[in-house]
């Protein structure tokens, strides 16, 4: 189970998504993460989860700088 964050689905959000979320497969391996949070991380990271973290650490600049260089 993960920490809860603000960019999280409701459950009346996830049951609109998961209609279209294809089901599990009866071949291949089954999933190793729920549907849910692979969507919630993806909602996470379109907010802007990362650059907060990424810009305290440096790692922002460090990724500007790269690219103006280029």
């Amino acid at each position: 189970m993960h920490k809860s964050v603000s960019s999280d689905l409701n459950n009346a959000a996830w049951q609109l998504i998961e209609a279209i979320v294809p089901a599990k497969s009866v071949i291949g391996h089954p999933r190793a993460v729920k549907l849910r949070d692979v969507v919630n991380a993806i909602f996470y990271v379109l907010r802007g989860g990362y650059l907060p973290l990424w810009q305290k650490l440096g790692i922002w600049q460090s990724l500007q700088d790269c690219l103006r260089t280029q």
